[in-house]
C-alpha cells in the first residue's frame, strides 16, 4: 500500500490552473520546442488531476485497461510486459543538440486542382497505393505533396496552392524534442 497522502482533486485542479497560467503564453510560441515543453507541463498537471479524481472514486471517464482489453483481448496481467518491452533506452546521448525548424505557409486558391495534383503525384510515386487513402493518411493534398516531393519543393502555384511565406531557423537547444516528449510521457509534438 502506498504511504503517500492522497492528492485532493481541488489541489490538483489548482495546480493545473497555475500551470496553464504559467505556460499559456508559451503555447502561442512559434518555437516548436517551447510549445512542446509547455504541453508536457500541462499534460503532467492534467494527468495528476485525473489521478486525483480516480483515487477519490470518480473514475476518469475512460477505463484505459478495459479499453485495452477490448481492443486486444488481453488481460491486464500482460499489459505491463508489453509496455516494458516497448520502452526504448532512455539514457540521453552525449553531444551538442541542434534544432532545425521550418514553417511554410500556403494559400490554397484551387482545392480541386491541388487534390488532382496530389492524386497524380501519388500514382507516379507508387501506382499500387490508393491515392485517396494516401490523401487521408497524410492530412490532405498539401501534406501528401510535401511528403512526396520533400520540403525543399514548394512550387505548387500551377496546382492551386501559392506559397505565402516561409522561414527556417537553426539553433543550438538544451533538449531535443524526443527528450521533451519522454519527460511529457508522450511521443507527439505540436505541428502548428
Amino acid at each position: 500500500m502506498d504511504d503517500e497522502p492522497m492528492t485532493m482533486p481541488s489541489s490538483a485542479a489548482t495546480d493545473l490552473a497555475a500551470v496553464l497560467t504559467r505556460c499559456g503564453s508559451d503555447l502561442d510560441s512559434l518555437d516548436l520546442a517551447t510549445v512542446a515543453e509547455a504541453l508536457g507541463e500541462v499534460r503532467r498537471a492534467s494527468d495528476a488531476l485525473r489521478e486525483a479524481l480516480h483515487d477519490r472514486g470518480w473514475g476518469t471517464g475512460l477505463d484505459e485497461w478495459g479499453a485495452f482489453d477490448e481492443l486486444t483481448g488481453d488481460g491486464v496481467d500482460g499489459v505491463e510486459d508489453l509496455i516494458d518491452d516497448d520502452e526504448e533506452d532512455t539514457e540521453p546521448l552525449e553531444g551538442d543538440r541542434f534544432s532545425w525548424q521550418a514553417r511554410y505557409d500556403f494559400v490554397v486558391t484551387d482545392p480541386d486542382a491541388l487534390v488532382a495534383r496530389a492524386r497524380a503525384r501519388s500514382l507516379e510515386v507508387d501506382p499500387d497505393v490508393d491515392p485517396d487513402e494516401a490523401l487521408e493518411e497524410h492530412g490532405g493534398p498539401l501534406g501528401l505533396l510535401l511528403l512526396l516531393d520533400g520540403p525543399q519543393f514548394r512550387d505548387y502555384d500551377d496546382h492551386g496552392a501559392v506559397m505565402a511565406y516561409g522561414t527556417d531557423t537553426f539553433a543550438s537547444v538544451e533538449r531535443t524534442l524526443d527528450e521533451i516528449g519522454r519527460d511529457a510521457g508522450e511521443q507527439s509534438y505540436p505541428l502548428a
